[in-house]
Order: structure tokens, then sequence, then C-alpha cells
């Protein structure tokens, strides 16, 4: 534990070199050890002059550092902790340290990451919203970066199908960005899990984007590209992807449109098209796993209804109305109610079937 501490501490001063945190864990025996060190040692191991002085002074703030790590109830992962997840231990540079809050035993999930456009139309918000969902209720987790649009989208329909969704930040796991997301993220902690590699109060900078993005591929067995144009951070995350050896599925897009450049160019070398969120279900076989709804909060009427409505047997909406000798305003009405609610689905403007 003494010696697992190293690699935290090299965290915390903002150490993310893979090897050259690994090569310290190798050659020093506890923290203590490391900050009494000469600089020659330290420098031989990869270290400039700033990151020695940061090792050699640092060490009392750290312990501040901790306490707030656990005021916060921030877990912390490091590389050779049994709770680090083994799909990150297969890419290259692995993050060395993850800070966690939220449920991290959806690392022993299936992940399926839908990435895409910051400036998504309003197709693509509807579409990446629909797959997380659709991919969520196959109990599969959907992982994003709370950036807004497409990973916006992917979070709230994940979290529509109560499902579990996991948020990659490109700052500390205590700083929401962009911050209108708040909300998003407290119901991300609540049901699924915020990691970030960096460490508490870090700001969200340019260049940390970029790298989350091999965290986002790199925690999925699949990556989902919604309207990326041809220098989007998204195809960043595809290259990590293809480099991991991961499924990529994107959704074609207008040939005249900017925005899906990226997309389209994606298909043509290969990635595997979404005409539907069916198809993504398809590739897999995957079984959606359908939630019963209760019926205990019903109405008579609702109950009623509802008993017109056989499983997978569509109904006239004429047909209701001839079982049920109310006025049709208010059978129209409760109709509203239970499509809404989830009980039932229009399949055209008068024929309902239930779910």
């Amino acid at each position: 534990m003494e010696k697992d501490s190293i690699l935290l501490y090299l965290n915390y001063i903002g150490v993310y070199s893979f090897h050259k945190s690994i090569n310290t864990y190798k050659t020093y025996s506890s923290v203590t050890d490391l900050v009494n060190s000469n600089n020659k040692a330290l420098s031989k191991l990869g270290y400039n002059e700033n990151q020695i002085s940061k090792i050699k002074n640092s060490y009392n703030e750290y312990a501040s550092y901790n306490e707030e790590i656990n005021n916060k109830g921030i877990i912390q992962i490091n590389y050779f902790d049994s709770d680090y997840p083994e799909s990150l231990k297969k890419i290259y540079s692995p993050p060395v340290v993850i800070n966690c809050i939220g449920n991290v035993e959806l690392f022993k999930k299936t992940c399926s990451a839908i990435v895409g456009s910051r400036k998504a139309s309003s197709e693509g918000r509807k579409f990446s919203f629909d797959l997380a969902k659709t991919i969520s209720s196959t109990n599969t987790t959907v992982v994003s970066g709370l950036a807004y649009g497409i990973d916006t989208q992917a979070h709230l329909g994940a979290l529509e199908a109560t499902g579990s969704t996991i948020a990659v930040l490109g700052s500390g796991v205590d700083i929401v960005y962009p911050k209108k997301n708040h909300s998003i993220y407290m119901d991300i902690i609540n049901s699924g899990l915020v990691l970030s590699e960096y460490p508490l109060g870090t700001s969200p900078q340019k260049h940390y984007f970029p790298a989350r993005n091999r965290i986002i591929s790199g925690l999925s067995s699949s990556v989902s590209i919604i309207e990326a144009s041809e220098k989007s951070g998204s195809l960043i995350t595809a290259e990590y992807a293809i480099e991991q050896g991961k499924d990529i599925f994107t959704v074609p897009g207008n040939i005249y449109n900017q925005m899906h450049k990226g997309s389209n160019q994606l298909l043509k070398n290969g990635a595997i098209p979404l005409l539907s969120t069916d198809d993504f279900i398809d590739y897999y076989n995957l079984t959606i796993e359908k939630v019963k709804l209760s019926t205990d909060n019903l109405s008579p009427l609702e109950i009623d209804i509802l008993s017109f409505i056989e499983n997978n047997q569509p109904i006239e909406e004429e047909s209701i109305y001839y079982n049920i000798d109310l006025p049709h305003g208010e059978i129209a009405s409760v109709l509203t109610v239970l499509e809404i609610d989830g009980y039932i689905e229009k399949l055209t403007p008068t024929v309902y079937i239930k779910k």
C-alpha cells in the first residue's frame, strides 16, 4: 500500500506518463523514499527540474489533498489495484491513476462509447439519445465525455433507460465542464460513474481532451461516432479505437455537409454503418431488457384501456372506442397519457400496441 502511494503522489503533482510513473514505482519503496532521493537519480528517470522541484516540495500539501479526497468520496484506483479495468491495461499508455466518483463496479460490465460533434444537429442529438437508450437497455454501459451535443445526449439516453453511464472528463473529477451539465453530472454520479486521470481541482485544458479520448475508447468494446467533421475530436477517439482493435460504428451523412465529412470517411475506411439503432442490436445479436411497468397507480379507466391492447397485437383506436362506452375525447386523452408514460406505443396515427 505504501509503495502504491508513489503512483498517487505522482498523479497529484501532475505526472501522467505511464512509463515514467511505473519506472519510479519500481525504483522506490515509498513516497518518503522518493521525496528524499537525490536529484541526479530523479533526472535519470526522466524528470526535469520543475518536476523534481514538485517531487521534493509537495509532500506537505499532499496530506491536505488526501484529506480532500476522502471528504469528497473520491475513489483512487492505481494501475496495480484489483479494481483497475482490465480493458485499460491493454491500451498504449494507460492512465496510471483513475480518480472516480460513483459506482466503480461498472468497470466489470460491457461498455460501449458514443461520441460526436458538440455542435450536433437536432437529428444527430436525437439519434445519440435513442442509440444510448437502446444500448443501455441491453445491460451495456454507455461511455462518453460529458461534452455538449452528442455526448450529452448519450448520457441522457442511458439515464432515460435507467441504465448506467460513465463520463470521462478532461478536467479534475470534481470540476464540471461544461458547467451547464452540472445536473447531468450529478445524475451520473448517483447511478453511474464519473472519472478522470487528472487530480482534483484540475481545470479543463485543450490538450487534456484528446488524451482522455483514449480512455473513452479503451473502456469500450465499441465506439459509435455521430456527426464528425473532418477535424472533429471524435476522429481522435476513432484513431485510438482503431489502434486498440475496437469496433467502430458511424452514421452516414450528407456528402455536401462538412459536419458529416469525417463520419463518411470512416465509413469509406470500413466503419460499420448505423442506419438505425437496430443495426447495433443486430450486429451483436443483443436482447433488449424490457422493464415491466407497474400498473398499481393507474386509474380504472387506464387499466380497462390497457386490457384491450394485447402484447404484440396492434389495435385500431376505433376498436377501443367501440369497447369502452365513454366520450372519444376522454379516451383519446387517456391514450395520450399511456403513450407518454411508456405503456403503449403509437405505430400509426390510429394504431396502438402495448410495449
